[in-house]
């Protein structure tokens, strides 16, 4: 079964991908996300049992995010 990504979430919530990142951001007090959007991000990564993985976002920026 392939695991879930950030594209199948934005795919169901019906948001754009940039919508998703931000609900999910370390940042997130920093982004203005609707809060009927983030509800539905937040139901379709419940349904697809989705969640970031901080091994792929420390590959894909600079920071590991660990101390």
């Amino acid at each position: 079964m392939p695991k879930t990504t950030i594209k199948d979430v934005a795919r169901k919530a019906g948001c754009s991908i940039a919508s998703v990142s931000r609900v999910f951001s370390p940042r997130r007090e920093d982004w203005r996300v609707d809060d009927a959007i983030r509800q539905k991000v937040l139901q379709a990564s419940a349904e697809l049992t989705y969640f970031p993985r901080p091994a792929a976002r420390s590959m894909k920026g600079k920071n590991t995010y660990r101390l």
